[in-house]
């Protein structure tokens, strides 16, 4: 297996509508237009595509990853349905130094929260809650400055996982097994 930590590899440009008005910007990678019309440049020729990890924090062990799930496989499209939105997302995010200033991270993360909806993604509320509980830890850089940081931020976010869907009963009952 390739140890690469990009899950999804993106070669054609993809064009989105997002509710971003008044913004310009280019780079290689990413241009907006002022209409919030945003173009990924994935058929970039000094690249062989855009990569990314899909929906994070993600990590592998032993071949394995672990970690956020992208959803299920869309029948149209053939990718998962969090696929154009961590896209979209994580090109902003990696972008934010360019044009932080005209850009916020709220906004970034309506975006994301705006595409997951359009793929009538169910989980789309609980990802946009982990994303703006969590995603200043990714804006401010905590992750490149500490990086030991990001396996104490992957335990919240895995508990926070297992008491939204099981419960702070269960997680008190599994811990007390322990012993």
């Amino acid at each position: 297996m390739d140890s690469s930590p990009y899950v999804f590899v993106e070669t054609s440009d993809v064009v989105y509508q997002t509710r971003l008005r008044g913004v310009s910007f280019a780079n290689e990678w990413l241009k907006i237009d002022t209409d919030g019309q945003m173009t990924l440049l994935g058929s970039n020729p000094r690249h062989t595509g855009y990569a990314w990890d899909g929906c994070s924090p993600k990590f592998f062990f032993w071949d394995i990853y672990f970690g956020t799930p992208d959803g299920v496989i869309e029948e149209e499209s053939r990718k998962p349905k969090t696929y154009y939105a961590s896209l979209i997302h994580d090109v902003l995010y990696q972008y934010r130094h360019e044009y932080k200033e005209q850009v916020s991270r709220k906004m970034t993360d309506l975006i994301f929260l705006d595409e997951m909806r359009c793929r009538n993604f169910r989980l789309s509320g609980l990802y946009y809650r982990v994303v703006r509980l969590f995603g200043w830890i990714y804006w401010q850089d905590i992750i490149r400055k500490y990086p030991w940081s990001k396996y104490i931020f992957l335990t919240i976010f895995l508990l926070l996982l297992w008491l939204s869907f099981f419960g702070l009963t269960s997680l008190v009952r599994w811990a007390f097994s322990l012993f």
